[in-house]
């Protein structure tokens, strides 16, 4: 099926009218992206490379679970700079995402960089999250 608003192949079984939100854990090689529902429940998660076509891939792919608009990215200043360029060029609203738990702090460590943490975790759940910030545009 061909997603009417963004003119793309969706899966057959996604609602494109359902509300979504983009999350993206970023890294030097690869980004780690998960699609949830405004409820926070989890629709999936996929890794792409840290590359113009990677970015591509991922706004395509998340866009395929549902109706996009928002996306809370981890490290818009360092590895998700020009991921989120991307993005806003695409019309998203970029969240700064700040890992809650980081070195020293006693958390739980991911068995590898390619998984994602969910709100679900118990590492997340120790103290409470940092609201997102909005990402101000890199003046020109």
């Amino acid at each position: 099926m061909i997603c009417p608003a963004h003119d793309h192949t969706v899966p057959a079984d996604a609602d494109v009218h359902e509300e979504i939100v983009l999350g993206v854990d970023t890294h030097n090689d690869v980004h780690v992206a998960a699609v949830i529902t405004v409820m926070g429940v989890l629709i999936g998660t996929q890794a792409f490379p840290a590359t113009a076509d990677g970015y591509a891939a991922l706004l395509d792919w998340a866009r395929g679970h549902g109706r996009l608009r928002r996306a809370g990215v981890e490290g818009t200043s360092s590895h998700g700079t020009a991921l989120n360029r991307f993005l806003r060029r695409h019309d998203m609203q970029i969240l700064e995402i700040t890992d809650p738990i980081g070195p020293g702090d006693g958390g739980a460590a991911r068995a590898t960089p390619s998984t994602p943490r969910t709100p679900h975790e118990p590492c997340c759940r120790r103290r409470p999250l940092p609201s997102p910030r909005p990402v101000t545009a890199p003046s020109r």
